[in-house]
């Protein structure tokens, strides 16, 4: 063991020489995420055997010799690889958390590492795998995209072996799509969707409002940069035109390339130009405008802007209804029950004379 102190700052390690394991602690009060530190941490400590991620045939019986020092399986027609034989590669588990206090954000909010991004993947020391994809700051917000396997539905082996045809005819290798990392995706740290589940939460999102429309032609989507939302409406045959306006052009840029399984049409048989243009994003029913959302509608609809402050009696219809303002849905609901008590005192009179009349004949 070994620790290193400065200031308030250490380092420790811990070794296990027999097991082949080492343990690294790290801890600092500066002001930086160490983050970037795991790359150089996995370079320097995770020193792979010779031949990992191999398999290596036992010694032959014959020569006498020892682990290794048989042919390699491409040299040997004879040899068929056996999971014992397999030298596996450093495994790298790894833990990131924020300790202490630290002063609010002006304006309010959370740091992105305050967020769910710490919480589902950062602080898990249980994640089989956990692989940084993409760290993108764009214009309006900081994106992450992380690879994780959760140990309750696959291992690292089970991936490496869906991905490395060389390693052998196995299972994994003739089924790779089900043992993929779960892919998932933050916007300044909080959560918004990941590869389990993705397909679940859009077709949720989009189907229930397309079938309750009797013929849906042109849809207009707020957001939507992944382009899992857009998948999901190009699916319907009856539409001809989808707008799609998202504030942030790097958001759509980093699907792209990071995230195609969620703007991938390559299945749908019908509305796209052909079979080679498998991003939704390219679909020629598909229009995307960068641009804010909110101004957009503001710009293409005719209800006027309306200022709380003044008098905005003159408005009616769909306007009026527009333009309401904070407490002035109570006035209409307590003016609804001034209504319903006048309407009974009107009834009460009439009931009193009938009595009148009642008692005249």
């Amino acid at each position: 063991s070994c620790v290193g102190v400065l200031l308030e700052s250490h380092v420790s390690f811990h070794t296990w020489p027999v097991e082949g394991v080492i343990t690294l602690d790290l801890f600092t009060c500066g002001p930086n995420s160490l983050l970037p530190s795991v790359g150089t941490v996995k370079r320097l400590f995770a020193v792979p055997q010779p031949g990992a991620g191999t398999y290596r045939p036992p010694p032959s019986s014959e020569g006498g010799g020892t682990m290794g020092d048989g042919p390699p399986p491409s040299s040997s027609l004879s040899y068929a690889p056996r999971e014992e034989d397999y030298v596996p590669p450093p495994h790298v588990l790894w833990s990131h958390v924020l300790r202490g206090f630290r002063p609010p954000l002006e304006g309010g909010g959370y740091r992105v590492l305050e967020n769910d991004v710490t919480d589902i993947v950062l602080s898990r020391l249980d994640l089989d795998h956990k692989v940084e994809v993409a760290s993108v700051r764009s214009e309006y917000q900081h994106i992450s995209v992380y690879d994780v396997i959760e140990p309750r539905f696959g291992s690292t082996r089970q991936y490496e072996r869906s991905v490395r045809p060389e390693l052998g005819d196995t299972y994994e290798g003739r089924h790779p799509e089900l043992f993929r990392p779960d892919r998932k995706v933050f916007l300044d740290g909080v959560v918004q969707s990941s590869r389990h589940g993705d397909e679940a939460y859009h077709e949720a999102l989009v189907h229930p409002g397309m079938f309750a429309h009797p013929h849906p032609e042109r849809v207009a989507v707020i957001g939507g940069g992944e382009g899992a939302t857009l998948r999901e409406i190009l699916k319907h045959r009856t539409v001809d035109h989808v707008k799609m306006i998202e504030i942030d052009e790097v958001m759509v840029n980093v699907s792209r390339e990071f995230l195609p399984d969620w703007s991938d049409c390559s299945d749908l048989m019908t509305g796209s130009a052909s079979a080679d243009e498998s991003s939704c994003f390219d679909d020629p029913r598909a229009e995307i405008l960068f641009e804010d959302a909110l101004g957009w509608f503001m710009d293409r609809f005719d209800y006027p802007p309306c200022d709380c402050d003044d008098d905005n009696s003159s408005l009616s219809g769909p306007e009026r209804a527009h333009c309401k303002c904070d407490g002035e849905e109570e006035e209409d609901d307590a003016k609804d029950g001034d209504d319903d008590e006048e309407e009974e005192e009107e009834e009460e009179e009439d009931s009193s004379s009938d009595d009148e009349e009642d008692n005249i004949n």
